[in-house]
């Protein structure tokens, strides 16, 4: 039976790994913005086929909350989020080399489909560990979204400058293998969702008048 120190430092662990994860998940989304001027200079790409770049991560995004927690219902919460992390890791990795406007989308479309399923299985993971620190810990895992879409705005430039564009939109890849190997120690030590949990997260949504109102809010 662990002590009360070391469930402690399992939890602060944990905390630190969602919020490593948050700062990932913003960042090849908010980078290309900064950079699209170099990128046009290089490569064939139309403003049109730029915003795919933004909006393939976001439609992923959406849809991902149809599907997200079916997938980790099969497949395993701890599995979809590492498989996710790797993906993103692979999208951004991508960018190093990327040769063309379809190189980029393609990027794009797999970083959406990673960011779509951490996000929806995240809240429930952060619910199920922190108890009466959820509160805080929601809120620091979405300031670390937030933040790392900031730092990725602002320093995608500088980057650019010096390294060029590809690496500008690239080099997010070191902090996703760091988001992956504190992941990888941690995992064993989350609480999952149980069976009665699972079963109703299956009660559609669509039904509730409060998924209605929030729907409208947020259009």
């Amino acid at each position: 039976m662990s002590s009360p120190q070391t469930e402690k430092a399992n939890l602060l662990l944990l905390g630190f790994a969602f919020i490593l994860i948050g700062l990932n998940l913003r960042p090849i989304l908010a980078s290309v913005g900064p950079l699209l001027p170099s990128i046009q200079e290089d490569i064939s790409l139309s403003f049109t086929l730029a915003s795919m770049l933004t909006l393939l991560p976001v439609l992923a995004m959406g849809l991902g909350c149809f599907a997200g927690f079916s997938i980790a219902k099969r497949l395993g919460f701890n599995t979809v989020m590492t498989g996710s992390l790797l993906l993103l890791i692979l999208a951004t990795a991508m960018r190093f080399w990327a040769i063309d406007a379809n190189w980029l989308i393609c990027s794009a479309l797999l970083a959406g489909v990673g960011i779509a399923l951490i996000q929806t299985i995240m809240p429930a993971m952060i619910k199920l560990n922190f108890g009466e620190r959820v509160p805080l810990m929601m809120g620091l895992y979405i300031t670390a979204i937030m933040g790392g879409a900031a730092v990725a705005a602002s320093s995608a430039p500088f980057i650019g400058m010096n390294l060029g564009w590809r690496a500008g939109l690239g080099h997010w890849t070191w902090l996703g293998i760091l988001a992956l190997a504190l992941w990888l120690i941690v995992k064993h030590k989350a609480a999952l969702p149980s069976q009665t949990e699972k079963q109703a997260v299956q009660l559609s949504f669509w039904r509730f008048r409060r998924s209605w109102l929030l729907a409208i809010f947020l259009l």
